[in-house]
């Protein structure tokens, strides 16, 4: 009977340790971290700004999260009032992140970028760094091709902003320039290829989705991905981040239909309306951004580098800020000095113009033809937006 009694009770001590833990207890040790610095967990992958899920501080070069998860979540850790994203999958149970936190500088912002970051208790994590190596591969292909063509690159940005339509045109025709399209576009084509058989290959559970909405900014055809969506079982389709991705790719279609009025106010206080914006201009194009979307910000040198040459083809650019602090919003426009008219309600996802466009991420872009009729949207794709404007100009001529 004791012992019966003791086997008894080694299978209730077994049956508890198997249970799933229901909650999850986030520590973090990272060097370089002033104390009283606050911490946040931030949904990522939704490709808008979220809520934090979970605020921590700082002590002793520490800090501590506690809370509930449904399922494994892709997270984004983020430092208050500085530019620290570390993005990595936590699940119920007890997770631990160490690593060394640098910081730099960039003008007024103070940039943090962790360095041999260890994520451990989280079984999710190592298996989302092993699915997104290829997209890291992929990273820095990219990097090694713009490096190649780094000389012609600048060139061509530098005809850009002064305007300089022949140096323009004569950098397009050399075999150089020729031979980087070609280099480009059979990267994108490996690329799709790429992450399309890693989204299939994972198409029957919530990476599917997942790798989708991480990966979005390398997809090129739209066609293509709403076929992939639609080879998700309905399970999927109808999870956390299946519905995530759908409201991603099966936006309104707002491509013919006449531009909503609307208005907002610049930094100075002056109201620009849609009418004014569009009064002696061929088109315009609005850019919706953020201080705080880092995809968005990385846009606009490229921006900035094209507008001379459009401005003086009658394109008119106007940015949309969606951030709900003027502070945050001011600062971000000086930091990136836009030559074009910035405009911001102070609403963040609730500013009119966004829902009239029905936007859900960010960066996004939409050309204004000059009689009002919305002409093209989105421009993921590398040299997308100017092959647009360039069409519609051709037409309007």
């Amino acid at each position: 009977m004791k012992n019966g009694f003791y086997f008894l009770g080694g299978l209730l001590l077994l049956a508890g340790a198997c249970t799933a833990p229901d909650s999850y207890r986030l520590v973090g040790n990272l060097s370089g971290l002033a104390d009283g610095t606050r911490m946040l967990l931030v949904p990522a992958a939704t490709h808008k700004q979220e809520k934090p899920i979970g605020e921590a501080v700082v002590e002793d070069g520490k800090f501590v999260f506690e809370g509930q998860l449904p399922e494994p979540r892709l997270l984004n850790l983020q430092a208050e009032g500085k530019q620290l994203y570390y993005a990595f999958m936590l699940e119920n149970g007890e997770v631990t992140i160490t690593g060394e936190a640098v910081s730099t500088t960039d003008g007024d912002r103070e940039m943090v970028t962790l360095n041999k970051a260890v994520v451990t208790g989280s079984k999710a994590d190592r298996e989302f760094r092993e699915k997104i190596a290829f997209r890291q591969e992929l990273d820095k292909a990219y990097t090694r091709l713009h490096q190649k063509y780094e000389d012609i690159s600048r060139q061509l940005g530098e005809a850009r902003r002064t305007g300089n339509a022949v140096k323009i045109d004569s950098l397009n025709q050399t075999e150089e320039m020729k031979a980087y399209a070609r280099d480009e576009k059979a990267f994108f084509t490996q690329v799709e290829k790429q992450t399309m058989a890693s989204i299939k290959a994972n198409k029957d559970s919530y990476w599917g989705p997942l790798l989708m909405l991480y990966c979005f900014n390398y997809f090129t055809e739209d066609p293509a991905q709403i076929e992939l969506y639609n080879s998700f079982p309905e399970e999927i389709q109808n999870g956390y981040y299946g519905q995530l991705l759908k409201k991603e790719l099966i936006p309104e279609n707002l491509i013919g239909k006449r531009l909503p009025a609307f208005s907002a106010p610049d930094r100075n206080g002056n109201i620009h309306s849609d009418s004014d914006l569009r009064k002696n201009k061929k088109c315009v194009l609005i850019d919706f951004w953020a201080s705080w979307c880092g995809a968005c910000r990385a846009t606009m040198p490229h921006l900035k580098d094209i507008y001379p040459e459009y401005k003086k083809k009658g394109v008119e650019f106007f940015s949309v800020s969606l951030d709900d602090k003027e502070e945050n919003w001011k600062k971000a426009f000086k930091e990136e000095a836009l030559p074009w008219i910035d405009g911001s309600n102070l609403l963040g996802w609730k500013d009119p113009i966004a829902k009239q466009y029905a936007i859900t991420g960010i960066p996004f872009k939409i050309l204004i033809g000059k009689d009002g009729v919305i002409v093209d949207k989105g421009f993921a794709r590398s040299g997308s937006l100017e092959k647009a404007m360039d069409e519609y100009l051709n037409k309007v001529k």
